[in-house]
């Protein structure tokens, strides 16, 4: 039952159990006594048992006899140390077939490494307590195709299997059968409620075949006029080699090259950022992901397999933007990004409620704001209740009337946050376009000044986040009074603060509303 990964209950469900029980039965009585070395015993289920003896042990196939001659009415009965299985049988499952390959031992510590074994032995179509995941179609590259393509990256096997690389690359091999409209091709989910896909053998493979790998990528496969059959992946096309080793899981398929990507960079103009993931409890980042996006672009979705920490490294030239999108349960997780002189960009520390910081607009290469009219920078953080980001949404930006930038949140509970620079008087409006966003009360944002005080909150539960308008981050004048206004041409009448008291002078640091004798009012900061 360890061998097959079922627990007790589960062997009934074995499709070929009859089968299995046959093997186990041979018609006649034979005692003890009557076995020889060398002998054969035709099986209930067709198949001959081979009888050894090994150091005064007797052996029916390789299973030793331990206890004999239990006599019956109707026979005898002789008690074995392990299980048989027919020939004609499937393997027990991908897993198990890879481990006891001699040629597959690069390809079984790159899975390990990966934290893909359990899930590859999983018997989705026997275990009925899952549907999922699985069942699972392997293409195995050899011991000797890893070498080369270590080689190819200027790397050893031991380096390649430490690398950032490994399971972006493990993942091009693998197709899970556990896809629905609930689960992407890139999830291990153990339901799939619209039920499970068959593994792909070369029967149902023909010219334009496409599947989806569990990297998200499609395969492509081709078969020649000789019957060979090639998978064409993203950067390369593999031939598979031998074909159709059928599993109670899955099938697998030996490939004579490794199915590569396109394996980016790690240096720039602007040399390389670090990320570093942390998880204090030690078990990985289980199905929580950071989202490297450059230039719009997701670069790679970052996680820990297992362990307490990974890195991450990646090329940034001048000028690009980086945007760090978590997604997942943020409980004891932490992150932080360095740049070229190891110096921290930004971190973020999950909290017990399981909110963590995701940063977007963060500039590669930045020259230091000079301008005489540059007053600071403030930062917009974007929120969602259920975890869905807003979706087909935004929070658009304007400064002084001018659109600047459409903030934007794919996924996630958030804060997002987003840093703007502001000039001495710019007014800045924030509409949020939520036309789409269902229900819009799940969304909200807040916008904190540079030392981080809440300028505007629509960040609230059961309520919509609404318009922020006239928006001034910080103004020329070191101080403000009323009578400062009395040659305006709209009079200033009061300015209230936040809890509804009238303010006679605007310090620095206070958020007031200004009413005007025409009516208008305005929110003002003063930096």
């Amino acid at each position: 039952m360890e061998y097959m990964s079922l627990g007790q209950f589960d062997m009934l469900s074995i499709p070929d159990f009859p089968e299995i029980m046959q093997y186990h039965i041979a018609p006649g009585i034979f005692m003890a006594e009557d076995l020889a070395d060398g002998m054969s015993i035709t099986s209930a289920q067709g198949q001959d048992l081979d009888i050894t003896e090994v150091g005064g042990s007797f052996y029916v196939e390789n299973a030793q006899i331990v206890s004999t001659n239990f006599t019956a009415f109707n026979g005898v009965v002789h008690v074995i140390d392990q299980c048989l299985a027919p020939d004609s049988l499937p393997g027990a499952n991908v897993m198990k077939i890879i481990e006891e390959s001699p040629d597959h031992q690069i390809f079984e510590q790159a899975i390990i490494a990966a934290n893909l074994n359990d899930d590859l032995s999983f018997q989705a179509t026997i275990d009925n307590s899952y549907d999922g995941p699985g069942p699972w179609t392997v293409f195995a590259p050899t011991d000797n195709a890893f070498e080369v393509f270590a080689a190819s990256l200027n790397m050893t096997v031991d380096e390649f299997i430490d690398s950032q690389y490994l399971y972006e690359i493990v993942t091009q091999h693998i197709v899970n059968g556990c896809v629905d409209n609930w689960n992407s091709p890139i999830e291990i989910d153990n339901d799939c409620f619209d039920g499970l896909s068959n593994a792909i053998t070369t029967s149902t493979i023909s010219a334009g075949t496409v599947a989806t790998n569990l990297d998200g990528n499609p395969l492509q496969f081709s078969v020649l006029d000789n019957n060979t059959v090639s998978v064409i992946g993203l950067n390369n096309t593999v031939n598979i080699t031998v074909s159709d080793i059928l599993t109670y899981n899955g099938v697998v398929h030996v490939v004579d090259a490794v199915l590569s990507t396109k394996i980016a960079p790690t240096e720039g103009s602007c040399g390389t950022w670090r990320l570093e993931l942390v998880n204090n409890s030690g078990s990985g980042w289980d199905d929580s992901y950071l989202y490297v996006q450059v230039n719009g672009e997701t670069i790679d979705n970052v996680t820990i397999l297992q362990g307490n920490s990974t890195t991450f490294e990646f090329a940034v030239n001048q000028g690009d933007v980086v945007n760090l999108i978590y997604d997942g349960d943020a409980y004891g997780h932490a992150y932080a990004l360095f740049d070229e002189d190891n110096s921290i960009i930004v971190q973020a520390n999950g909290d017990a409620n399981g909110d963590i910081a995701s940063y977007n607009g963060l500039t590669a290469c930045e020259s230091p704001n000079n301008s005489e009219f540059y007053c600071g920078d403030f930062t917009v953080e974007l929120y969602n209740d259920m975890g869905y980001g807003w979706v087909y949404s935004s929070l658009d930006v304007y400064r002084n009337g001018v659109f600047e930038s459409a903030l934007e949140m794919p996924i996630g509970y958030g804060p997002l946050i987003t840093s703007i620079s502001a000039r001495y008087d710019d007014s800045f409006d924030f509409v949020v376009n939520s036309l789409l966003q269902f229900p819009e009360e799940i969304g909200g944002y807040k916008i904190r000044s540079q030392t981080g005080g809440i300028l505007v909150n629509e960040n609230y539960v059961n309520q919509g986040p609404q318009n922020a308008f006239n928006i001034v981050m910080c103004e020329s004048e070191s101080g403000l009074s009323i009578e400062e206004y009395s040659g305006k041409e709209a009079r200033l009448v009061k300015m209230i603060d936040v809890l509804g008291k009238v303010q006679n002078e605007h310090l620095n640091g206070m958020l007031l509303f200004y009413v005007f004798d025409n009516g208008s009012v305005e929110k003002r900061f003063k930096q």
